[in-house]
């Protein structure tokens, strides 16, 4: 029994030893709650503020979309229309092309044609009436090779010209 005896005794002073270092690590661990109740304190004080914050950063948001969504609304409202313009200008000039074309071809049928009578009329013995009617024919002619090259001019200055 004395053993019995002498280890409970050895027993309890160990655990009188660790129950009195225990002491100084419960006043660390009281003072650590706390600065940890004065923290939350401070954040729960300041809470009010970080939400208007908040909700000011958002409404800020909200507009800089809408703002973002204007400005790109109005980029594609002006492209829109710049499109279209381009496609009326380039219809234009296209028609415009198409007509002198057209033209110059009238002329090119007429010059054939004047050379064809000039040429059947070349070979027979040409009388004072007929040869009125070449030089009339030749003034033609030229009349007409003069305005073939003014329109081609025209066309070249289209083309070079965007």
């Amino acid at each position: 029994m004395a053993v019995i005896l002498k280890n409970i005794l050895i027993f309890s002073c160990v655990l009188a030893a660790t129950g009195c270092g225990v002491l100084n690590n419960l006043d660390t661990m009281r003072s650590s709650m706390e600065q940890m109740t004065y923290y939350t304190g401070l954040m729960a004080s300041n809470m009010p503020v970080m939400a208007d914050s908040t909700r000011r950063m958002a409404s800020t948001t909200e507009r800089m979309e809408r703002k973002s969504n204007e400005l790109v609304a109005d980029i594609q409202k002006r492209g829109s229309g710049i499109e279209r313009t381009i496609d009326n200008i380039s219809q234009t000039s296209f028609g415009y092309n198409k007509e002198t074309i057209k033209k110059l071809d009238g002329i090119r049928t007429e010059l054939n044609e004047m050379n064809k009578f000039i040429g059947t009329t070349g070979t027979k013995a040409q009388s004072g009436q007929d040869q009125a009617g070449v030089v009339a024919l030749q003034a033609r002619i030229n009349d007409l090779e003069a305005r073939f090259a003014a329109l081609s001019s025209k066309i070249d200055k289209a083309i070079k010209t965007p």
